[in-house]
């Protein structure tokens, strides 16, 4: 079976993708592709963990709240805070 990927693209304002590489550089990514895939794919295992796979109770806290914001959340949300 041929395995086939999808990439995701995304638009950031210069000042997250410095904050960004700041994260890169201070975790020791390889890149910021590296990075955002894991971030993706912790949320995956988040949303729909496989049978048996434990996903921590912090990194479900973490996306809590995110399945039902609006645009307009995103847009007024301050940082530090959930939605």
């Amino acid at each position: 079976m041929k395995r086939v990927s999808v990439q995701v693209a995304t638009h950031l304002l210069p000042e997250e993708r410095d904050k960004l590489d700041e994260v890169v550089k201070d975790y020791n990514f390889k890149s910021r592709y590296q990075l955002i895939q894991a971030i993706v794919r912790t949320f995956l295992k988040t949303v729909a963990p496989q049978e048996g796979e434990f996903v921590c109770k912090d990194i479900e806290e973490m996306f809590e709240g995110y399945e039902t914001a609006s645009l307009a959340d995103y847009d007024t949300v301050k940082r530090g805070t959930s939605i």
